[in-house]
């Protein structure tokens, strides 16, 4: 008896681990039908942010590491001409990796110019101390 209920049990156990598989592949058809315009609109998202301003080299050279937390926490600016008469999932995509690829950006340029800053103050202090 006690066989009989091990391999009922393991039986079980192996249709349910083989249909899981079928289950994911049924409900991932079924959301795909609108994530293809995400990925087209997050496609172009990146692609929009990897062009633009150069503005926060400025505020990280000027304000130091107070120019790294203004790009940290300053949201960028979705540009609304480019999301214009688009779908809801199109605009979803293209915002959320605009955001993301631009944060990035904006943070990579504020502390390139606070490295620039420092050396520039060094100079400008070894300057004035030799007077």
């Amino acid at each position: 008896m006690k066989v009989l209920v091990k391999t009922m049990v393991a039986l079980g156990l192996i249709m349910l681990l083989g249909g899981m598989p079928l289950m994911l592949t049924a409900s991932r058809c079924s959301a795909a039908d609108g994530s293809a315009d995400y990925s087209q609109g997050a496609d172009a998202g990146k692609a929009s942010a990897k062009t633009g301003s150069d503005g926060w080299i400025v505020g990280g050279f000027c304000c130091g590491i107070f120019g790294i937390a203004g790009a940290a926490l300053i949201a960028p600016t979705v540009p609304q001409d480019q999301i214009e008469g688009k779908s809801a999932d199109y605009v979803k995509g293209f915002s959320d990796s605009y955001k993301s690829v631009r944060s990035k950006k904006n943070i990579g340029k504020a502390v390139t110019g606070c490295i620039v800053a420092i050396p520039v103050s060094l100079l400008i202090s070894a300057m004035g101390s030799s007077n």
